[in-house]
């Protein structure tokens, strides 16, 4: 599906609602983001700024979170995150919510061959500052954010229907794992949640990871979606380095963490959702979650 047809404001429509709302920028150029976001749409505004306007209804209180989320995180992590520039309102043209922030220039690690051993140290230090982080003010969970940091268990229908529609023999086993994974334990306190920890969201540079954006999803809760990156992005030696500084290397947590890229990997491989920019093979991904020691 192309940027186009899914979404709910062209840039045309996009420049007449931030002029409207934020005269200061009326005279900069909005401009398509190419690919866009899966739950946005997103345009340049000038050199330094980027607008997110949600795609739907399903999407629509993502750019409150978000701003909440950058507000609280600013000056706290290793990683720089964007500043928030502004907060528009629903209006005529446009009926949701919408997000203005600092633009954070880079390719992502999704466009690259491979990721290397530094990201894997960065993107674990960042989530390790990120479960540090004061959770005054954030919010829980919810279907706003899809259960990101929620336990597994919000997530038993989708994993139940999505492994409905695979062989039998892998059914059973990813089933079995699931069932493990939901007994695994709770995090022994509530930690700051990304929600969206992939590829597509982490700046790469030539030192390393030089940004994390999309905070769209954050919640206090379960940090175990965040880890799940360990077998969604990462091959074995990446991910050993990657998980090697989990906070007191908790076996729960990353069996919960293995729980949410299963979860992810089935749905890929059932047809329930599509595969990300810079995730792995989802039969890889089952294969090596599947055969893991916890």
């Amino acid at each position: 599906m192309t940027e186009s047809s899914r979404s709910p404001i062209g840039y045309r429509e996009a420049a007449q609602v931030i002029s409207d709302q934020f005269p200061e920028l009326s005279a900069l150029p909005v401009s398509p983001v190419v690919p866009g976001g899966w739950d946005h749409a997103v345009f340049r505004v000038g050199e330094h700024l980027v607008a997110k306007f949600p795609r739907d209804a399903r999407y629509a209180s993502q750019p409150l979170r978000e701003a909440k989320a950058l507000r609280t995180l600013r000056s706290q992590l290793p990683i720089p995150v964007p500043c928030v520039h502004a907060v528009g309102t629903a209006c005529e043209v446009f009926p949701y919510p919408f997000l203005i922030v600092e633009w954070l220039d880079g390719e992502t690690l999704a466009n690259l061959s491979r990721p290397t051993e530094i990201h894997a140290v960065q993107l674990a230090d960042l989530l390790a500052a990120l479960s540090k982080v004061s959770s005054d003010g954030c919010e829980y969970p919810s279907a706003g954010n899809f259960w990101r940091g929620a336990g597994l268990a919000s997530l038993d229908s989708s994993f139940e229907s999505a492994s409905e529609g695979l062989q039998p023999a892998v059914g059973n086993a990813v089933r079995e794992f699931w069932s493990r994974a939901n007994s695994a334990g709770a995090p022994p306190r509530e930690a700051f949640v990304h929600g969206d920890i992939a590829p597509a969201n982490l700046i790469a540079t030539g030192s390393g990871i030089g940004g994390v954006i999309d905070f769209g999803l954050a919640a206090i809760g379960d940090p175990a979606c965040d880890w799940a990156i360990a077998w969604l992005g990462f091959d074995k030696g990446l991910r050993e380095t990657f998980l090697k500084g989990m906070p007191s290397r908790d076996p729960s947590l990353a069996m919960r963490a293995a729980g949410w890229a299963l979860w992810k990997a089935v749905l890929v491989m059932s047809g329930h959702s599509i595969l990300p920019p810079g995730h792995r093979d989802p039969e890889v991904v089952v294969k090596e979650v599947l055969g893991a020691n916890f």
